[in-house]
């Protein structure tokens, strides 16, 4: 059963065909695949890691070099539509954008050979830290740790691996493959005004990250009670709001090109 006052009107308007569990809603689309919940908070958080991509990449919706008129894209996990929007409203005003997510189904369509681009965007959630400034019992690293374990436990590990990225698409065949890698620090404390402003929008995005894709995995496949990991979430959350600690994650964006008929 939902939580009281928890579902609003406008909230049951997306919500699909789904159920309630550790206090959160979660979509119906293949138990055991997708194990994030849908709702309005989590949609939120999705909006909030938009901002945070978008300022990684230097206020850009995307590296690829799109450069041909009226280009044809596909957003595929496109969460609230927002990339789709601000590429359609700001950027590419004559682009055929079609924005795809779970539950749907669309025509089959294919990047155009030669001049098509796929970009893709992950985040490594192994904390960093370059200069030893975090504490040496970090409840940030010990949540990254479980919820990694808890993960590979669904095997729907979410680890980032650039050569096995690199190679996945070599062997899809794709060309011109280009990876970034930017700094994401986990809170403003950098000298750099835009690593504080990366900063101040991961660490709001974290901090609806940590409960909402930990639940599940550390609940259903490592033994934890639910108020368990909540208390874990609370701590690796004020952890991670002390400007003395120099944590950060990985933002890893791939880009790559389908080849042409002569390739």
């Amino acid at each position: 059963m939902p939580p009281q006052n928890s579902v609003n009107e406008s909230e049951g308007r997306y919500l699909q065909d789904g159920f309630w569990q550790h206090g959160r809603f979660y979509g119906s689309w293949k138990p055991g695949k997708y194990l994030f919940p849908i709702d309005s908070e989590e949609l939120n958080r999705l909006d909030i890691f938009h901002k945070v991509f978008l300022l990684a990449r230097d206020n850009k919706p995307f590296l690829a070099p799109i450069r041909r008129p009226s280009p044809r894209i596909m957003d595929i996990g496109t969460g609230t539509g927002i990339w789709a929007i601000n590429v359609a409203e700001e950027c590419l005003s004559d682009a055929q954008i079609m924005a795809v997510d779970l539950n749907q189904i669309q025509p089959a369509l294919h990047l155009t050979p030669g001049i098509g681009f796929f970009e893709h965007i992950e985040v490594d959630w192994i904390p960093r830290c370059d200069d030893d400034e975090r504490p040496a019992n970090s409840a940030f690293v010990k949540w990254a740790e479980l919820f990694l374990d808890g993960m590979d436990r669904f095997n729907r590990s979410v680890r980032v691996t650039p050569q096995e990225h690199r190679q996945m698409l070599e062997a899809a065949g794709f060309t011109d493959i280009r990876q970034e890698v930017i700094k994401a620090y986990v809170c403003p404390w950098s000298a750099d005004r835009n690593e504080r402003e990366i900063a101040r929008w991961f660490n709001i995005g974290l901090s609806h990250s940590l409960e909402a894709m930990s639940l599940k995995p550390l609940i259903e496949k490592l033994g934890f009670e639910a108020e368990e990991v909540r208390e874990l979430c609370e701590r690796a959350k004020r952890e991670t709001c002390v400007l003395r600690y120099h944590t950060y994650c990985n933002i890893h964006v791939w880009t790559a090109r389908k080849p042409g008929p002569q390739q």
